[in-house]
C-alpha cells in the first residue's frame, strides 16, 4: 500500500535548479510503494501498452493520486521530458538505491525544445551516468521532422482505457466523453480536461484542466466536449498531510516497468499540482 514517510535528505546532493533559474524546492516528505502495488502497476502498464498498440518502446510518466489502499492514475504522458533527473536525484539524496528491473530500458536521448528545462535534463544525464547509463541531450532544431509531442499524449487514450481496466490497487477515475455521455448527463463533481495540453482549445481557454466551479457557464467547454476535444474525469480528492497539504505522485516508467518517481507536496489551496506549485520528495519502491 502507499505510505507517506519522512526521509533524511543529504542537502549537498540535491540539485539546486531544475527549471530556468528558479530554486529547486524539495521536501523530506516522501512515499513508499509496496511490492504488491508495483506488481499490479506493471500489469496496468502492460495492458495500457497493448491498448495503445504501439510497436515502439514507450517511456511513460504517470500522474497519480495516492490513497490508503489504491493508486488513482489521473494522467499518462508519453512525451519523454522532465522527471527522470528529479526522481533519481531525490532517491540518491535520501540514501536509497534504484531497483534494477530485468529488461527495462533507460532514456538514451532527450530532445530539448527550449533552455527552460535544460537544468533538469543535465541532472538526468548526470544521475543516469552514476548508474552506468549514457544519455544524450539533443536540440529540437537538430532533429528535423520530430514532432514536439508524442502521438500518445492525448487524454482520450486513458479515458477509453478506463472502460477496460479493472484493478484492485491501481484505479483510473471514472471518465466521460461525448460519444458515451451527453453533456446534460455529466455529474457535478468532475474535472474537465482538454485532450491536448497545449492544443488550440487549451490555449484559447488559457488552461488545460479545470473543475466545474471554474468554467463559469461553460459554453466554450461544452462546445469542446461535444465536439470531442475534451474529456471529463471524476474528481478524486488527493491524499492530504496533517497540515492540509495535497500530494501527488509522479511515476516514471520504461515500457511496462515502473522505474522511479517522486512525490509532489502542494499547499492546501492548490488545485492543479505540478512542479511549479509543489515541493518534491522521494518516492521509494520497497
Amino acid at each position: 500500500m502507499p505510505t507517506i514517510r519522512t526521509f533524511t535528505l543529504d542537502s549537498a546532493e540535491l540539485a539546486e535548479r531544475i527549471y530556468r533559474d528558479y530554486p529547486h524546492k524539495t521536501t523530506s516528505v516522501g512515499a513508499t510503494l509496496t511490492e504488491s502495488v508495483q506488481h499490479e502497476l506493471k500489469e496496468f502498464l502492460e495492458a495500457y501498452l497493448r491498448f495503445l498498440g504501439s510497436n515502439e518502446h514507450q517511456f511513460l510518466r504517470l500522474d497519480v493520486f495516492l490513497s490508503d489502499d489504491v493508486l488513482n492514475v489521473i494522467e499518462i504522458n508519453a512525451e519523454l521530458q522532465d522527471g527522470w533527473g528529479v526522481a533519481l536525484n531525490l532517491l540518491r539524496a535520501s540514501g536509497n538505491t534504484l531497483p534494477m528491473c530485468n529488461g527495462a530500458k533507460f532514456p538514451t536521448e532527450i530532445i530539448a525544445y527550449s533552455e527552460d528545462y535544460l537544468p533538469e535534463f543535465e541532472l538526468a544525464q548526470n544521475e543516469l551516468a552514476r548508474i552506468g547509463k549514457e544519455m544524450q541531450i539533443a536540440w529540437w532544431r537538430d532533429r528535423p521532422g520530430i514532432p514536439s509531442k508524442s502521438l500518445f499524449d492525448d487524454k482520450m487514450y486513458l479515458a477509453q482505457f478506463s472502460r477496460e481496466w479493472r484493478g484492485d490497487q491501481v484505479h483510473i477515475p471514472k471518465t466521460y466523453w461525448a460519444e458515451n455521455t451527453a453533456w446534460e448527463q455529466l455529474p457535478d463533481d468532475v474535472v474537465f480536461k482538454f485532450r491536448h495540453k497545449y492544443g488550440e482549445q487549451a490555449q484559447r481557454a488559457r488552461y488545460s484542466v479545470a473543475c466545474r466551479a471554474d468554467i463559469g457557464k461553460g459554453k466554450f467547454v461544452r462546445q469542446c466536449y461535444t465536439a470531442g476535444h475534451a474529456v471529463v474525469q471524476e474528481r478524486i480528492e488527493p491524499l492530504r498531510l496533517e497540515d492540509g497539504s495535497a500530494t501527488q505522485a509522479i511515476i516514471m516508467c520504461s515500457g511496462c516497468h515502473p522505474i522511479t518517481g517522486y512525490l509532489q507536496v502542494a499547499p492546501p489551496n492548490v488545485f492543479v499540482i505540478n512542479d511549479r506549485t509543489a515541493c518534491k520528495g522521494p518516492l521509494v519502491f520497497e
